[in-house]
């Protein structure tokens, strides 16, 4: 924790910090890893900074559970002029954070124990250099589908969905086995598709929102497809005319893709997934940083 002076009464005269608490509760402890130093302020024109640490310890991180913790912090002040002696507080700040932390021993990540800030809905960015035309597909719908799923600016936040099972029937219902990528999609081979293109679906089949929840088939998503220029080297997101065009009231898209994009895309999300800590129904947003400035209805271009 770190406090500096935005302003203070001349007639305090020196200000000092007397009491300082932040309790973690149940099962939590906290104690010092470092102590204040320097928290006392001498007038208007002393801003420096007073910092210090406290250390939460789960105390009770049983095999295969997660527990909420309650955060508080309660300060006390004192000044040195004498018409304020003997009077303490002379400002007590409390707050209290109601199940700010969540702490779980393989449950969010197999084998690990953690802790995180599961109030705070953390971001998911895509990685444009390393899958340019995957995170242009994700951008792009998310950002012209009716419900905006991923998106920060509606607050739409798309959900983890653990189940194994609801992520498998999601994946076929989008992207069933009679699915065949269009050739005009660009191909980059891998080893698990020698052809080089996948089938990618958007909102993510390990999500809440997956297609797979609403609707019958995957042809009832925006039919799109990812192709690299011969001329330019440029990635560009076709309409698939194999398909209807889009209407852009569906609630998924569907796209012929190159499977090493497809592939490092997943591999970003599950990395993701373990770096937050994220439990089954957790919130995220994604974010493209070289086309948030772009326009849907213009040619937004994305390089490798």
């Amino acid at each position: 924790m770190s406090i500096v002076p935005v302003d203070m009464d001349s007639d305090l005269g020196a200000v000092s910090l007397e009491y300082w608490d932040t309790p973690c509760t149940p099962d939590c402890d906290a104690t010092y890893s470092t102590n204040w130093s320097d928290a006392t302020w001498t007038g208007l024109l002393d801003k420096h900074w007073a910092s210090a640490t406290k250390a939460n310890t789960w105390t009770a991180p049983t095999d295969s559970t997660s527990q909420a913790f309650d955060r508080g912090v309660f300060l006390s002040f004192k000044a040195d002029s004498p018409e304020w002696q003997g009077v303490v507080p002379v400002d007590k700040p409390e707050v209290a954070l109601f199940d700010q932390i969540r702490c779980d021993n393989g449950v969010s990540v197999p084998n690990s124990t953690g802790c995180i800030f599961y109030k705070h809905i953390p971001t998911f960015t895509l990685n444009d250099a390393k899958y340019p035309a995957a995170a242009a597909y994700y951008w792009l719908l998310r950002e012209e589908l009716p419900s905006h799923p991923g998106s920060k600016k509606y607050n739409t936040p798309l959900h983890r969905e653990r189940d194994a099972a609801v992520r498998t029937a999601n994946r076929r219902k989008i992207c069933p086995d009679s699915y065949t990528p269009t050739t005009k999609a660009t191909p980059e081979a891998t080893t698990n598709s020698p052809d080089g293109r996948q089938c990618d679906e958007y909102p993510f089949a390990a999500t809440k929102e997956s297609g797979g929840q609403s609707i019958t088939n995957g042809d009832e998503c925006v039919q799109l497809y990812a192709q690299k220029s011969d001329n330019d080297g440029k990635w560009r997101m076709y309409a698939d005319d194999d398909y209807a065009p889009p209407t852009w009231k569906e609630v998924c898209g569907r796209a012929s893709m190159s499977a090493k994009q497809n592939e490092a895309a997943g591999r970003g999300l599950s990395s993701f997934y373990t770096k937050a800590r994220m439990a089954d129904n957790d919130g995220f947003y994604i974010a493209a940083p070289d086309l948030e400035n772009c326009r849907p209805d213009e040619i937004c271009v994305v390089t490798p």
